[in-house]
């Protein structure tokens, strides 16, 4: 007991309190013995390339403090502090059998700026509990070579992007639209058709859209549920397979093919939805074709081109050509105004929007009248009295579900009423360590983890807060559902979703990546009333109602077109 209560409280504090105790220097010393007795036990490392090509460094680690995984892992890079590290990852320390140990694992990834073409940079990691006690891991340097285009590379990339200019100069364009004709032809690029978050306001986007312009084509590498219900929208959905490019000759080939199916639709608008799409935008823009680009990725570009090409990225011709459709594009369209202020360096704030994200309000109105809560849970094995603490999203280490599991298991003792439910799963590492964490942990069963749905509004019916330990989000589809259907949000508090979230108002918020943070705003949410938690419900869907609506959110692209038609005609103004 007296071990946690020195845990509790910092070195400095036991001083002061020693300091009101006339000779107060024995008192002190002996302070310092026992503190030091006390102090946790620790054992950690991190691992940095020695050398990396490119701007992307990844830093792996696992770490232990009090036999548990550490509350925060900060990172510094040449003396600078660059953020914290994700947390709870599946690293298993080896030898080691307790259920924290499973979970022993961080990581941060940071994009390294140089102008040099080789560089040498130090970094730091430094473990926390918490509750004070802080430890150096140690120093690592690592050289950091950018990946340049040679001059040879440079003439060849010219003479393609020649070529492809020459092979559709030649095509037939559609005439110009007459002031006033809002009769569109429309091509979306998606980047696949099966159910996700940026594919659902795709979907919720064309529900409102395609009946209000002349023709609506999308056109995916993938296929997936999503096909069928667009097509009975009236979209012609065009499926066409991956398109493998690795190299400059690859990828103007892609962008050739590109153009030329452009310029046969006659398209008036082009739309692409996430950075994968990004050769549609630059085919389009090299035609002149005016192309709102719906970005949803909280990514610096050059960690994205890490996370969709692997470690080492792309070829950097092909990140060049990434930047530079950034710059070209018509309009980047964000649903976070954190989100836009990441792509500043590319693009004016002119040309950056912000269109908040919509949902069907009165649908989840007319489902949730008719409802009925208690058959609900009695059909899942819920407590028909329990408070549901749901998170909804695809299992995956951003996500930060081992980070959930273990606050919960923190409280359940004292919240015995409580059930945790994972929405998401999936045949993944990540998914089958998750189940082994559960089974480790002394929860009785009061956590689950629960496969992908389509039924998700089922699940936001029955429950009574939605919890994200998310660290990378832009504002979340689960979040706007689940306010409309009047359950508050706990989640971190990460790019756009402070914008959605008033911390004490309509949810709760806590600092990502620090597992001290997310434990006590689940204990502050797990304490309060169900009275207290209804009302905040209540102020989320009084949100939802006036600003998230998905007509508005469709209204508001149709009003974009018409500005970048009438820009196209006058000869493009931007």
């Amino acid at each position: 007991m007296v071990s946690r209560l020195l845990r509790r409280l910092r070195r400095s504090q036991l001083v002061a309190v020693a300091r009101l105790v006339p000779g107060h220097e024995w008192l002190r010393d002996g302070l310092d013995a026992l503190t030091a007795a006390c102090a946790p036990s620790f054992e950690a490392t991190f691992d940095v390339p020695n050398e990396v090509r490119g701007s992307v460094l990844t830093i792996r680690g696992r770490a232990l403090m009090h036999r548990r995984g550490p509350a925060t892992v900060d990172l510094e890079l040449d003396g600078a502090t660059i953020g914290r590290a994700r947390l709870r990852l599946p690293r298993p320390a080896p030898g080691i059998h307790r259920p924290a140990s499973l979970f022993a694992g961080f990581e941060h990834v940071v994009v390294v700026e140089s102008s040099q073409e080789t560089s040498l940079h130090t970094i730091d990691a430094v473990v926390s509990d918490g509750c004070g006690w802080r430890r150096h891991i140690g120093r690592r340097t690592v050289r950091v070579t950018r990946q340049m285009l040679s001059e040879a590379e440079d003439s060849g990339a010219k003479a393609l992007r020649e070529r492809t200019r020459r092979a559709v100069g030649a095509a037939p364009r559609p005439a110009p639209r007459a002031p006033g004709d809002t009769r569109y032809r429309v091509v979306v690029f998606a980047h696949q058709l099966d159910v996700g978050g940026g594919q659902l306001y795709l979907q919720e986007l064309l529900r409102h859209l395609v009946p209000n312009v002349e023709s609506c084509t999308v056109v995916s590498p993938a296929d997936g549920g999503l096909r069928t219900e667009l097509e009975l929208l009236g979209a012609d959905v065009v499926v066409t397979g991956p398109a493998a490019f690795a190299d400059t000759a690859g990828y103007e080939g892609r962008v050739r093919e590109l153009s030329l199916f452009l310029l046969g639709s006659s398209c008036d608008i082009v739309v692409v939805n996430t950075l994968s799409d990004f050769p549609a935008v630059d085919a389009a823009s090299r035609l002149g074709i005016p192309t709102l680009w719906a970005i949803h990725e909280s990514f610096e570009v050059d960690h994205w081109l890490a996370v969709r090409f692997g470690p080492g990225g792309t070829h950097p011709y092909i990140a060049d050509r990434v930047k530079a459709s950034l710059g070209a594009a018509s309009r980047l369209v964000f649903e976070s105004q954190a989100t836009s202020e990441m792509f500043a360096r590319y693009a004016s704030a002119g040309r950056r929007v912000v269109v908040p994200y919509g949902v069907d309000v009165d649908a989840i109105d007319r489902y949730a009248a008719a409802f009925d809560r208690k058959a609900a849970r009695e059909r899942h094995g819920l407590g028909v009295d329990a408070t549901v603490l749901l998170c909804v999203g695809t299992v995956e280490e951003r996500k930060g579900q081992a980070c959930l599991i273990e606050a919960f298991s923190e409280l359940a003792a004292a919240h015995p009423s409580t059930e945790l439910v994972l929405v998401g799963d999936q045949p993944v590492p990540y998914s089958a360590a998750l189940h082994e964490l559960i089974d480790a942990l002394p929860l009785s069963g009061r956590a689950r983890l629960v496969p992908t749905t389509t039924d998700i509004w089922e699940w936001y019916a029955l429950s009574d807060v939605l919890v994200s330990a998310s660290d990378i989000e832009s504002m979340p589809r689960s979040m706007l559902e689940a306010m409309a259907f009047g359950v508050p949000v706990l989640a971190a508090a990460v790019f756009g979703v402070p914008e959605l979230v008033h911390d004490g108002e309509n949810g709760w918020l806590c600092e990502a990546r620090d597992m001290r943070a997310l434990t006590s705003v689940m204990r502050r949410v797990l304490g309060l009333s169900a009275e207290e938690r209804q009302r905040a419900g209540a102020a989320g869907r009084r949100l939802v109602g006036e600003h998230h609506r998905s007509p508005n959110y469709a209204r508001s692209y149709i009003e974009l077109f018409g500005e970048l038609v009438a820009e196209a005609r006058q000869g493009g103004a931007d």
